[in-house]
């Protein structure tokens, strides 16, 4: 079978037809999990927006935007698929972001700066959470081709900032190192580390390197480092958060030993949630995809989800207040009018449904079930 065959189906094209128009709102049914990849690229090949698919979780399933990415290629469909997942699980407790997340993130942040229209696989806690402006956003990535002049002491005062942690030899991603004109960086992006040479204040050469063996690899012309953090490193910004902090919460006893870590130079693990107090360094995500399509995979399940999650955080909260922690409230973490943004603009799919409505499209797909080579029960379903 033709893989155009839904392509050509009377409710694709009245599909397609009505999302040009601008009618996003739309609910499908009858689309089983199976299906909803080729649909999705399919839909990436007519529409030429951002495509943003929405999962229940804190994660996105990887296999989902896999599956889509090899339907994509069998299509000859160029879109890149990119993954936002949420930084943590739980904002309430003193656990690192997983470096995954982060490069993930840090990456479909990037692709949007740049004009790009990915398909983005994404969550209520990944999608909600304010990203950094857009003065700031371009400051959180760092391009250095070969020949170019750079001052190395602000390249490694700007891997400082960006989370980097300076080690004598880089072993893993995350970290820096650097001895006479010579500058080692492990980027969360890259497979390898790359080591870059200085003559005077030009890179006169990048690396790749095995970290195992410190051997080179291949010579790179140019190289893009991402910040680890969603906000400013700077003194800055911190000593205005402090500033922002204090005039909420007083001089209160958890809070100063949170300053004083910032003061350090040690980002505690909630601070990509505390930091959004400093409102003007950031935005919805909305601000920077022009005419995205959000899409809810399963919308019953979407927001069953992020209901019980939001209690529980609330909760987790309430309980931090009570023992004077100093945490942001969830509706200051994952703003609600975000969520009323998206909420009243996107395609919903629902597995079941029967509704008359105009806004409802219904497709008549069902699962085919396995027999094992039980000849019976396969002539059975035949009838």
């Amino acid at each position: 079978m033709s893989l155009e065959f839904l392509a050509g189906l009377p409710e694709f094209r009245a599909l397609v037809a009505r999302l040009k128009r601008g009618e996003d709102c739309l609910f499908l049914s009858g689309l089983i999990a199976e299906a909803r990849p080729y649909i999705y690229a399919l839909l990436a090949r007519e529409i030429p927006r951002p495509l943003v698919i929405i999962s229940p979780g804190s994660s996105p399933p990887p296999e989902l935007g896999q599956d889509t990415a090899n339907f994509l290629r069998l299509l000859s469909v160029n879109r890149e698929v990119q993954f936002l997942p949420a930084l943590s699980a739980e904002p309430y407790l003193e656990v690192a972001a997983p470096l995954e997340a982060v490069a993930s993130r840090m990456k479909t942040l990037h692709r949007l700066l740049l004009g790009h229209r990915p398909i983005i696989f994404t969550s209520l806690p990944g999608l909600l959470k304010p990203v950094p402006a857009a003065e700031d956003l371009k400051q959180s990535f760092i391009k250095i081709a070969a020949g170019d002049e750079l001052d190395r002491n602000w390249l490694l005062d700007r891997l400082k900032e960006f989370g980097y942690v300076h080690e004598d030899l880089v072993a893993s991603a995350g970290e820096y190192a650097c001895r006479g004109g010579i500058v080692d960086i492990y980027s969360v992006w890259s497979e390898n580390p790359y080591r870059l040479e200085f003559s005077a204040d030009r890179v006169a050469s990048i690396r790749e390197f095995d970290a195992s063996t410190q051997r080179s690899i291949n010579r790179v012309e140019t190289v893009v480092i991402p910040s680890l953090h969603e906000f400013p490193g700077g003194p800055a910004f911190l000593e205005k958060f402090g500033r922002l902090a204090r005039s909420r919460a007083g001089h209160n006893r958890d809070l100063e030993k949170k300053l004083e870590l910032l003061r350090q130079g040690e980002i505690f693990p909630s601070f990509i949630y505390s930091s959004i107090l400093v409102r003007g360094h950031f935005q919805p995500i909305t601000g920077l995809m022009e005419q995205p399509l959000f899409i809810f995979d399963e919308r019953d399940l979407v927001e069953k989800d992020w209901q019980e999650r939001l209690a529980d955080w609330q909760q987790a909260y309430e309980e931090q207040a009570a023992q004077s922690a100093f945490y942001l409230p969830p509706a200051e973490i994952f703003p609600p009018e975000t969520l009323e943004t998206v909420t009243g603009r996107a395609l919903s799919l629902v597995e079941l449904g029967e509704s008359q409505e105009e806004n409802w499209i219904r497709f008549s797909f069902q699962p085919v079930p396995r027999f094992d080579n039980k000849i019976p029960f396969f002539l059975q379903y035949l009838k």
